[in-house]
């Protein structure tokens, strides 16, 4: 199951004007007569080495400029079998919010968080290592004193550490997890050196706009899918079902909906 293909790049008005009320109250009343969405909508091109619904990578899975180095460190036996041994070392996660469920559902099993800064820290450092030195052999003589080794560091503590969302390995439904782990750690420093100019956002062929203006008009047509009265200019609807409503029209219908079934549930 994919994701939709379109992605929003800009509105106007600008969300950040809702910080001044005086831009607030002059952009957004203004909004349903000459506001606009830019909207990217992916090829779905495959064979790019990213999702099929991202071909042109906003949230971008490749190498890039890693690819060599990630070829290189996944041909180390010694490195492979580090990581394979680090992970070897998890422990059960307990987590405070699932104390509901039964003992064994109450946590994951992950690598310690030191255990997983190391981790991310040894292959992280050689990956970039690795891309450094292969640039600057590959580059022309007068290019090389501009080949830079980036600083990473911050990028990978965030990416062993962050209590959201981090890359704390884990053996259980990864059957090659090394392979997986230095790809996304791959993946995760290449978008974080891709030039601005290289994102999606500015592939200027595959943009679509919509004014509200236009979807307005439209709107003023449209008859909501609960009282079948006109959605009205201006008006954001709720949908629901594959149809669109007024907010307190569906509102009101779920209330009936769950007061009747709860009158069948009394009266079994």
């Amino acid at each position: 199951m994919g994701y939709h293909p379109e992605t929003l790049v800009c509105s106007f008005p600008p969300f950040a004007f809702e910080r001044d009320r005086w831009i607030k109250r002059a952009f957004f009343r203004l909004s349903p007569w000459i506001g606009f969405d830019i909207w990217h909508i992916d090829p779905e091109k495959p064979g790019t080495g990213n999702r099929r619904d991202d071909s042109c990578g906003w949230f971008d899975r490749t190498s890039g400029p890693y690819a060599d180095a990630v070829a290189e460190i996944l041909n180390d036996k010694d490195i492979i079998q580090t990581i394979a041994n680090t992970v070897d070392m998890e422990v059960f996660w307990r987590s405070a919010y699932l104390d509901d469920y039964p003992e064994e559902r109450r946590g994951w099993h992950r690598v310690k968080p030191a255990d997983a800064l190391a981790l991310t820290l040894m292959v992280g450092r050689r990956l970039e290592h690795a891309r450094y030195w292969a640039a600057r052999r590959s580059a022309a003589w007068w290019r090389k004193p501009f080949v830079r080794k980036h600083d990473m560091d911050g990028l990978l503590i965030d990416l062993a550490l962050n209590p959201g969302d981090n890359l704390a390995p884990s053996k259980d439904g990864h059957r090659d997890y090394p392979q997986s782990f230095i790809l996304l750690l791959a993946a995760s420093m290449h978008r974080q050196i891709k030039p601005w100019w290289k994102h999606p956002r500015w592939h200027l062929h595959h943009w679509k706009v919509t004014f509200h203006l236009v979807r307005n008009l439209h709107r003023m047509r449209q008859r909501c899918a609960t009282c079948q009265k006109r959605l009205g200019f201006g008006y954001c609807p709720t949908q629901s079902g594959g149809k669109l409503h007024h907010g307190e029209c569906l509102c009101t219908a779920s209330g009936k909906v769950g007061g009747a079934g709860a009158s069948a549930a009394r009266r079994d």
